[in-house]
C-alpha cells in the first residue's frame, strides 16, 4: 500500500512537472468585467463570497461597477442586502508569469496599494490537473483520493478552508466581500468555487458540476481539479 502510494505521488509529480511546463496552452485568458459572470456563493453573518470573471473595465479597475454587481446579485441570488460599507477581498486566480493575464493582475495589485481602504488582493494562480480521476484503475485513484491533499499542487482544500474562515469570522470592523475570480469566471473559479461549495455547502456534486457547465466551464484540466476534489 504504502509502495503504491509512493509511485502515485512520483508518478503524478512528474506530470505535474510537464503541466507547468506546458500551462501557458491552457490559459483562458481574461475579460472585461460582465454582469452575466459574477454569482453570489454564500454568506455568513455579516460577510459574502461571490465568484465571477476579471474586475477590468478599461484598463481599470472597475470598482464602483464592481460593487453595483455584488449587490444586485446578493439580491437576486441570495435574497439579501449587503452592508452600506465592505471591504473587498479581491482573490485572483490569474497567473502573473502569463503574458496575458500579469497586466490585469497588475492594475488590480495596484488598485489596492492606492485604495487598502476599499480592500485588498490576495494571488492564487490556480491550474488544475492535467489527469482526472478516471484516467486511472480503481485501486490507483483510491489511494491517490488518500494522498489528494499531498500531490495537489493548487492546495484547494487550504485555500477553501482559509475563505471559510475569513467568512465565519465576524470581528471585522468592516464587514468583507470576498470576490473569487479568474479570467473568465468560468472555468479555475468554477474550481475553486466548486470545491467550496462542495466542503461548506454539501451541495450535491451532480449540481455543482451541472451549474459550473451552464456558465461555461470547459478547460479539462479545471474540471480534473475539481473531480478530484470530490473523489
Amino acid at each position: 500500500c504504502n509502495m503504491m502510494r509512493a509511485c502515485a505521488f512520483l508518478f503524478i509529480i512528474g506530470i505535474f512537472i510537464l503541466h507547468g511546463m506546458n500551462i501557458v496552452f491552457v490559459s483562458c485568458s481574461v475579460e472585461p468585467l460582465n454582469y452575466d459572470r459574477v454569482h453570489y456563493v454564500h454568506r455568513i453573518g455579516r460577510n459574502y463570497l461571490f465568484r465571477g470573471n476579471d474586475p477590468i473595465l478599461n484598463n481599470t479597475f472597475a470598482y464602483d461597477t464592481l460593487i453595483s454587481y455584488l449587490r444586485q446579485r446578493a439580491l437576486e441570488e441570495g435574497n439579501s442586502t449587503m452592508p452600506s460599507l465592505f471591504h473587498v477581498v479581491d482573490i485572483s486566480l490569474l497567473n502573473p508569469n502569463q503574458t496575458d493575464e500579469a497586466p490585469s493582475l497588475d492594475i488590480e495589485r495596484k488598485f489596492f496599494q492606492m485604495n487598502p481602504s476599499l480592500g485588498s488582493l490576495i494571488n492564487w494562480p490556480i491550474i488544475g490537473d492535467l489527469l482526472g480521476p478516471y484516467n486511472y484503475t480503481t485501486p490507483l485513484r483510491d489511494e491517490l483520493a488518500v494522498t489528494f491533499p499531498l500531490w495537489e499542487h493548487d492546495h484547494l482544500p487550504q485555500k477553501i478552508e482559509t475563505i471559510h474562515d475569513m467568512l465565519r469570522d465576524q470581528t471585522w470592523t468592516t464587514p468583507i466581500a470576498i470576490y473569487v475570480h479568474c479570467g473568465h469566471g468560468q472555468d479555475r473559479t468554477g474550481e475553486m468555487a466548486g470545491a467550496y461549495e462542495l466542503q461548506f455547502l454539501e451541495e450535491p456534486f451532480a449540481k455543482i458540476w451541472c451549474y459550473n457547465i451552464a456558465l461555461g466551464m470547459d478547460v479539462v484540466v479545471n474540471e480534473n481539479g475539481l473531480l478530484w476534489f470530490c473523489e
